[in-house]
């Protein structure tokens, strides 16, 4: 009702029953909140894979290999990117990821390595029927290659080494990811209580 001097809102107790009932029907089961939050929380991992950032918006160190090939961090393979995925049930939601590399991307930490060998294969791309085209080591004439497209390999032995990863994370929340969850957290809510789409 409005009034000269305001407004006030008036809620009959039927009303007030059968918002109180949607409420007590939602927490029941909260598998549709849940769904929707699972999925925000994986549209915002996507967009860290697209922007090279934390959950703050702080970029990832590049990796040497990314440096090397003009590339992108973390999406060598696309395995990882590609393995984010979500479980839901009715009390909660859990986003991550099952491969084995993740955790030591996400919060950084040394690698040992062991001595081991290492074949690594090259292709020559001058005339290989001559008997001195081993010896001709010219950039132009070399090229990194896998092992089906190789002509030439060496095998050395690689020293027992640590390798450092900085944290590059990708999973998390800021606080402005937060807000959105709450907010469609409200949505629900209201949706639940009857009074979705109120001012």
């Amino acid at each position: 009702m409005t009034t000269a001097t305001g407004a006030s809102l008036r809620i009959d107790d039927a009303d007030l029953r059968r918002m109180l009932d949607g409420l007590e029907a939602a927490g029941r089961n909260l598998t549709g909140l849940m769904e929707q939050l699972a999925a925000q929380v994986e549209q915002d991992v996507a967009e860290r894979f697209e922007t090279q950032t934390d959950p703050d918006g702080h970029p990832w160190p590049p990796s040497f290999r990314a440096l090397a090939e003009h590339g992108e961090t973390l999406t060598d393979t696309a395995r990882l990117r590609q393995s984010i995925s979500s479980r839901v049930d009715p009390t909660g939601f859990a986003v991550g990821t099952n491969m084995v590399y993740a955790a030591i991307h996400q919060f950084g930490g040394t690698i040992h390595q062991p001595e081991r060998q290492q074949t690594l294969y090259w292709h020559h791309r001058g005339d290989t029927t001559n008997a001195d085209w081993q010896s001709s080591r010219t950039f132009a004439d070399w090229r990194f290659a896998k092992k089906g497209k190789a002509n030439y390999s060496e095998t050395h032995t690689v020293k027992a080494h640590d390798v450092v990863m900085p944290a590059r994370p990708y999973l998390g929340q800021s606080e402005r990811g937060m807000a959105v969850l709450a907010e469609i957290a409200r949505d629900w809510l209201a949706d639940a209580a009857g009074v979705g789409g109120a001012a």
